[in-house]
């Protein structure tokens, strides 16, 4: 049976000590006893060799056909390629491509070296032969100087000075133990070590702030950080801000088996604000739980201070049913508050106190006005109105549009203006900020309507005018009585 040459051709490289040696049908020999033993072995079955010259693997120049060819030609391959001769596609440069009568074969010369580290015959490795690339473990020595920070095969770390940016490419987890300084950590960025934790997962489009950050996460989605801990009774996930005197001074907790949120600060004496816009105060919740919305300083339990085109305040209890209550206001004695509660106080744009919604010592409130007072007032005479306006107010029953089966009685706005026109608040349209833009301003109408409590005077001015007239007829009747009976 013929015998491959490949079967006689070295089938591995390993390096021992400082010899290039080659295996031999399990035999390892010198490379030059190999190839003495390999051409032996192919004269003995050709006969004789004649080499031919080069040979191009890539494109087959020249021209070789497969089981055609001179016993013992043989060509060695100048250029890699996938010519086919006789099944054999793989053809790097070095090999033998030899006929042995009936067909190709190859000498497989591509496990060979021809240097170590560019240099030939009995190799020692020097300094500076390794890259960072070629490291993985067991080194007894230390490395050239601005090189890495490594440890030996006793686990003794070498220290070694570096200067630029060390990159550390690994495909699973990289554990730092003991107590690592960096003056400059960056994961999964090429940014500039600024003395900063640098997360980077993709670019943010933006520059972080010129303050003193210790930690920077940059990404293009909507990630940050996340402090996680087991959902165990007790066990609570805490983000605390401080200075060494006091570490734990501010802190943000959650607490997932209480299901509770917290933020605040543990130091006596200490605020809580937040700050909207630019670095403005929008809350500040003081150390004797006084809130303040729009000022630092706040005078009262809860304070809300503004400057804005209309309401200040809203407050909305959906549901469209009567169960939806408005504002509760508990304050004074258990029972009967007197008048010296004031349930709401009202006051003009300068703080100036212009009236209450008190108790009435009865157990009820009532609306008192500062309006009342002479000190208040000046040009007064007595009103042209009275019985004959009184009697020109039409009353009427009436359903309002948003609930058409309840029948009311009253005034119209309209009708009354006509006749009494102080009593009256004509239409306005006063323009407010949009609750969803605050750059945008909105049109607000107000309707006509009717201020009932001006409508007293006048019923009482028409009942003084009624008696008056009562009064005169009464008078003129009895002086009548008083003349039949003297006839």
């Amino acid at each position: 049976m013929s015998k491959k040459f490949t079967d006689y051709g070295p089938q591995a490289v390993t390096p021992a000590g400082d010899t290039i040696l080659w295996q031999n049908a399990g035999v390892t020999n010198s490379n030059f006893q190999t190839k003495t033993e390999l051409f032996a072995q192919i004269l003995s079955e050709i006969g004789g060799l004649d080499f031919q010259g080069t040979w191009n693997a890539d494109t087959n120049t020249p021209t070789l056909a497969s089981s055609t060819g001179t016993k013992g030609e043989y060509f060695i391959v100048s250029v890699a390629g996938s010519t086919n001769l006789d099944g054999i596609t793989d053809w790097q440069i070095g090999d033998f491509a030899l006929f042995s009568g009936s067909v190709w074969q190859k000498v497989d010369n591509t496990d060979s070296v021809s240097t170590v580290f560019g240099r030939v015959g009995n190799i020692v490795a020097t300094n500076g032969d390794y890259s960072i690339s070629q490291i993985t473990n067991g080194l007894s020595d230390a490395l050239a100087s601005a090189s890495i920070f490594v440890g030996n095969v006793s686990n003794v770390a070498t220290a070694v000075t570096m200067s630029g940016q060390a990159t550390i490419n690994n495909a699973g987890a990289v554990t730092l133990t003991g107590s690592p300084l960096f003056s400059g950590l960056q994961v999964g960025t090429t940014a500039t070590q600024d003395g900063t934790l640098h997360v980077h997962k993709a670019s943010a489009a933006g520059t972080a702030s010129t303050l003193a950050n210790l930690i920077v996460a940059e990404d293009n989605t909507s990630n940050g950080f996340s402090v996680l801990v087991p959902g165990t009774s007790g066990i609570r996930a805490n983000l605390f801000l401080g200075n060494p005197a006091n570490p734990d001074a501010f802190k943000c907790q959650w607490s997932n088996f209480e299901n509770l949120g917290t933020i605040g600060t543990n130091k006596t004496n200490s605020d809580v604000r937040i700050v909207a816009g630019a670095g403005l105060e929008a809350i500040r919740i003081r150390s004797d739980l006084f809130v303040a919305i729009g000022t630092a300083i706040p005078t009262t339990l809860f304070n809300v201070v503004g400057d804005l085109a209309g309401d200040i305040g809203f407050f909305f209890n959906d549901g469209g049913t009567d169960d939806r209550n408005g504002i509760k206001i508990q304050g004074g004695l258990d029972t009967n508050p007197t008048t010296a509660m004031d349930f709401i106080t009202f006051a003009d744009g300068n703080g100036t106190e212009i009236g209450f919604i008190e108790g009435d010592g009865a157990g009820g409130v009532q609306l008192n006005g500062f309006s009342s007072d002479r000190d208040v007032k000046t040009n007064i005479v007595d009103t042209q109105y009275g019985l004959g306006d009184l009697v020109k107010i039409k009353i009427v029953d009436f359903n309002y549009k948003k609930s058409e089966t309840m029948p009311q009685v009253g005034i119209i706005a309209q009708d009354l203006f006509d006749v009494f026109p102080e009593a009256v608040n004509q239409p306005t349209t006063i323009m407010v900020r949009d609750p969803n833009d605050k750059e945008k301003q909105l049109e607000k109408y107000k309707p006509w309507n009717i201020n009932y409590i001006k409508v007293v005077p006048l019923i009482i001015k028409s009942v003084q005018d009624l008696k008056n007239e009562k009064d005169s007829e009464i008078a003129e009747l009895r002086g009548r009585l008083d003349e039949l009976e003297a006839a």
